[in-house]
């Protein structure tokens, strides 16, 4: 059986974690909207379209940041393994 390439691992990591990241806003906001707004508070903020947008405003981003480093390191890391292993081989003749 052949290895997956690192990119469609890459690619179902990185859907993984957005798939998470909107679990976790839904999840979230629900539980944000659920509650009354306090008296004082901006009522616009209390909205499920201001609650999206901040989210891929700001907290898409830092997801998708720290999900291309550690790609990033693993690759890294991959590309060493390998040409360790090849090194390795080599030798062993």
């Amino acid at each position: 059986m052949e290895r997956p390439k690192f990119k469609t691992l890459a690619l179902a990591q990185a859907l993984i974690a957005l798939a998470c990241a909107a679990g976790w806003f839904l999840v979230r906001t629900q539980a944000w909207l659920a509650i009354p707004p306090p008296p004082h508070a901006d009522l616009y903020a209390h909205t499920w379209g201001f609650e999206l947008v901040i989210f891929v405003v700001v907290w898409l981003p830092a997801v998708l940041i720290g999900v291309a480093a550690v790609l990033s390191v693993e690759y890294l890391m991959l590309r060493a393994y390998q040409a360790w292993g090849a090194g390795r081989n080599r030798h062993a003749l």
